[in-house]
Order: structure tokens, then sequence, then C-alpha cells
């Protein structure tokens, strides 16, 4: 395990001033030589303690990390073994009740092997194997409202797919969300009630192979206790302008109106906001916003941009992390005004893949912390990374992005 300080240092935007923010990090680098990807949060022993469960692409499993405040860093507490194809590339992980006895129990896709289902029986865990399509992510939430937990399945060339549960630890197959243009394939999508209709929503992104790529919103609605999907919006561009989604931590509501707004990378490395707008005549309103355009991303339209608040000032930050691409860290600090303050975290590696970094306060200090899969020299098997706050100081606010 590796330790560095690192200092973020803020970079020049459309305006110089002096800096709004200054945040230290401590890098800790677990895990070199090995690849980790497929990253989510949870109390999965129930210990009140939050763990990182991550998928493992050397052995095909997924692995409990949690942090060890006496140490100072991440131990593995366990490992969970799906399927015994090694170097199975793990795609998503989520945690959910399935069998309501209390304990946490744990979905994961692959790219080529589908989805599993773990049950937890105390001292081991039985494993299903609930579909076999190349998966690229899945997402747990209660979504027809009977208090068992449901998962939805985004595949790569099978549609999006959602699974509901019987509270026993067994799945029924639903309706799917419904294609947009010939959509086939489903990413980074979120859990939200954007009509606060008290139904849970969808927010993510699709596309059709190689042409089209874009942002879709889905609304939950109910016939006969029957859940349908029916899509509440939409911006689709083409392969040259495609939009991309690639984390379930990407919504949240950023210019303080009560209305949930999504970020994604657009080609060109764009990093934009996918804002709802007021409701006029009952019909949802969304419009595509540019944050900035980040160089060192001009090349690729995949990397990964998220949200959460790292100053913990209540206003909603944006990540952006590059994976191989690009190395270290952009942050976009908000002000629930539109109004954004950009900076950059140099790591000298890469951060990020498809739905591996994740927010958490590992040292309960009340500020976020940062768990990312690691790109080192381009590399793929970098290990993992864990950023974790020490300090934040205000300064004089600058406004280098203005809506």
């Amino acid at each position: 395990m590796k330790v560095l300080h690192v200092l973020m240092a803020i970079t020049a935007g459309v305006a110089v001033a002096a800096p709004t923010q200054s945040m230290n990090y401590d890098v800790q680098v677990y895990g070199d030589g090995i690849m980790y990807k497929a990253m989510c949060v949870a109390d999965i022993d129930n210990d009140e303690q939050l763990e990182v469960i991550m998928g493992n692409r050397a052995k095909g499993s997924f692995e409990v990390w949690g942090y060890d405040k006496a140490s100072g860093q991440m131990k593995r507490e366990d490992s969970i073994l799906f399927l015994k194809e090694r170097k199975a590339n793990p795609h998503s992980v989520s945690v959910a009740d399935f069998d309501n006895d209390g304990d946490m129990d744990i979905v994961v896709c692959y790219e080529f092997f589908g989805m599993f289902t773990g049950i937890n029986q105390g001292e081991s865990w039985k494993i299903a194997h609930l579909d076999s399509t190349y998966g690229n992510q899945v997402l747990t939430a209660d979504f027809d409202g009977d208090k068992k937990a449901d998962i939805l399945f985004a595949t790569n060339s099978g549609g999006v797919r959602v699974y509901y549960g019987k509270g026993d630890g067994s799945f029924e197959r639903g309706n799917s969300l419904p294609s947009i243009e010939g959509s086939n394939h489903g990413n980074g999508f979120t859990v939200v009630d954007f009509n606060k209709d008290g139904r849970l929503d969808l927010i993510g992104s699709v596309c059709r192979h190689f042409d089209l790529y874009g942002l879709a919103a889905y609304m939950n609605t109910i016939d006969d206790g029957v859940v349908r999907w029916v899509t509440a919006g939409k911006q689709i561009e083409n392969a040259d302008q495609h939009i991309i989604s690639r984390t379930r931590e990407s919504v949240l509501d950023l210019d303080g109106d009560g209305l949930p707004e999504k970020v994604a990378g657009q080609k060109g490395g764009r990093v934009v906001v996918w804002r709802l707008g007021e409701n006029a005549g009952g019909k949802l309103d969304w419009e595509l916003e540019l944050v900035d355009q980040l160089e060192g991303l001009a090349d690729t339209g995949d990397f990964l941009v998220g949200v959460a608040d790292f100053n913990n000032d209540g206003a909603g930050d944006i990540y952006a992390a590059g994976f191989s691409h690009y190395h270290g860290l952009v942050m976009f600090y908000g002000s629930k005004k539109g109004r954004y303050t950009r900076q950059h975290v140099g790591l000298g590696c890469g951060l990020g893949s498809p739905e591996s970094l994740v927010t958490v306060d590992l040292n309960g200090d009340g500020l976020l912390d940062i768990v990312s899969s690691r790109y080192a020299c381009k590399c793929h098997k970098g290990g993992f990374v864990t950023l974790l706050s020490k300090t934040v100081k205000t300064k004089k606010i600058m406004r280098l992005f203005k809506r």
C-alpha cells in the first residue's frame, strides 16, 4: 500500500482570480498489479460502518473492503465468488435485502456472463444466475412500492430490464424500459422521483450501437399493480456528438430549484448538465448545458462525470475522471446558482472506469472521500486508490463558470 500527500492545484478557467477552495488529500494505493472495478458503497455486514464492494478482475470475484480507523487503512473483509471463470470482467454491483431477513444481499453483473445474485446466509453466500445477457449495470430499488427490493439490469445489447423481487430472494422479470430510436444499450442509470409523485423514476444513458448515444428519462407509472415505464424526456445525439453517463452518482439538485439535474460526459471532453426545468402544462422540460470542455479528453467521449458535495457547503459539486486517458481528477465546485469553480487534482495516474468511482466518508470526519479504480501509466492493473479528505479552507469566491 502506497501513501502520497496531494494538494489540489487550482487550474485557470475563463478568469484569473484567487482560489475559492483548498483541499488536502492523503492518497493511498492498494492492490497494484490487479484491476479493481465495479464499485458501490453499503453497510454490507450491519456493523454501522460503510464498506466499499468492488470487483477483482483477476479472480472474477467481488471483495468487501472496510476502513480501519486505528491504522488509517483499508482492509479486505470478505471475498465473494460468483463464477469460477477467472478474469471475468465485473461491470457493476449493488446491494439490498432481497429476502427480507435484515441482512444485506448483493447483485452483480459481468461483461459476458450476465447477472448474479448473492443471498447473505451469514457465513456463506447463496449464488444464483439470474440473467445470462452481457451486463453493463445493476441498480436496486423498490420500483413497484411493495416493500420488496427490485433490480434494474442495463444490458449491452438487450435493452434495460427490470426484475421484481418476491421478498424471498427470487425475482420475476417485468416490463423493460421502452427503446428509444432503436436503443438497446444502457448505462449510468440513477433512481430519482423527478416528477414528485412518490414513485421512483429513472434517468440514464442509452445508445444504439455506433450511431446514436444520449440521455433518457423514464417515468414510473403503475396500472393494476404493474409498473409500466414511459419515456419522459430524451437528449439523443449522433456518434460525433454522443453523450454518455458512466456512474449512478450523477443526479443532484445543482441549482437549488428543487428539481434534479443529470451530469454526463459528451464527446470532445465536454462536461454537460441535463437540466429539468419548470413543468409547463404538465410536460417535463429538459435542457442540455455545457459546464466546461476538458482539453485532455478532447479525443474521447468515454469518461466519467459524477456529482457529490465534497466541501460540505450544501451545494452540489461535479467531478470528472478520464480513465486511462487523463491523469488526475477535475472538480467543479457548485454554488446553487449554476456557477462553478474549477480545480484539478494532480495524481500522476488515471482514475475511474464505468461504475468504478464512489464517494463515501471513510474516516468519519464529515467530509466525503473518494475510492476509485486506478490506471498507472495507462495500465489497467493499477489497483484502486483512496483519496482521504483532510482539510477544507474557504477563501474568497471566484466564479469561473456561469450558466
